[in-house]
């Protein structure tokens, strides 16, 4: 009796480090990955740039953070915080209602604030070129940003 017990904790185990094995061999490269292996999280990712969008000077350059939650994303829109849910599947993606704080700021950055938001809200897909991200709405880029990189990194 004590045999067959012997042999079935090695069992388990050998069954365990398989599992082990196979897990970490079919995981995604972390460096592409993110965290979790969500390809956008890990990081904030700074608008570069904004086809039809010029970022005033009296406006911070806005900035998104996906996955510190799965679905949900924070960030700033040049005056304003903003948090809200996304969802992806594939090369899809959108946003839901986000919201925002409610500063005040100098009329063009207001402006641009506002264009921006609503270009977030038309995403229908999204897109790596290299280092880049881009938010697509009917196959054009709408947004391009670059990873910045957590300050402990």
């Amino acid at each position: 009796m004590k045999a067959a017990s012997i042999r079935l904790s090695a069992l388990n185990l050998i069954t365990a480090l398989l599992a082990v094995a196979v897990y970490s061999g079919c995981s995604p490269d972390p460096e592409t990955a993110g965290i979790d292996g969500h390809p956008l999280a890990g990081g904030n990712w700074r608008l570069v740039e904004a086809p039809g969008l010029d970022i005033p000077e009296s406006a911070r350059t806005p900035e998104l953070r996906f996955g510190d939650e799965p679905g949900h994303l924070s960030g700033s829109a040049g005056v304003n915080r903003l948090t809200g849910p996304y969802t992806m599947a594939g090369g899809q993606m959108s946003f839901g209602q986000l919201a925002t704080t409610r500063m005040a700021g100098p009329p063009e950055a207001m402006e641009f604030e506002s264009a921006y938001l609503e270009s977030l809200r038309s995403v229908d897909a999204w897109r790596m070129r290299g280092e880049h991200l881009e938010l697509i709405r009917d196959g054009t880029v709408v947004a391009v940003f670059e990873r910045v990189p957590d300050n402990d990194d």
